[in-house]
């Protein structure tokens, strides 16, 4: 199987407990390996402000995950995360992908 590492940032609903959170992450990490995914790290930012409101919701509890995965899983973890209720937004990339933006963010913010 041809494998890449991607990188994914979900936003989930503030709305609830700690404990909703907790268990919207371990589904949403186990959607990943139900889909043939290896997660390598995963983290937790907790909750924030978001930049501007997104559907009336004003915070989000950030999540960031590493994982490995065949290229072509990827537009089915897109669908189903898009289905996903407790989402506000998320993002996939490829962890190159990821680099690029991050080089680019801090190179803008030194200028």
């Amino acid at each position: 199987m041809n494998t890449r590492e991607y990188e994914g940032l979900f936003i989930l609903k503030a709305a609830g407990q700690e404990s909703e959170v907790t268990d919207n992450v371990g589904q949403l990490e186990g959607v990943l390996k139900k889909n043939g995914a290896e997660i390598t790290n995963a983290t937790s930012w907790g909750r924030r402000q978001l930049a501007y409101p997104i559907d009336r919701h004003t915070e989000g509890y950030y999540h960031l995950v590493r994982f490995n995965s065949d290229p072509a899983t990827i537009k089915e973890l897109d669908r189903l995360f898009r289905l996903n209720e407790q989402l506000v937004r998320f993002m996939l990339l490829t962890a190159e992908g990821a680099a690029e933006l991050q080089e680019t963010t801090s190179s803008a913010e030194r200028s």
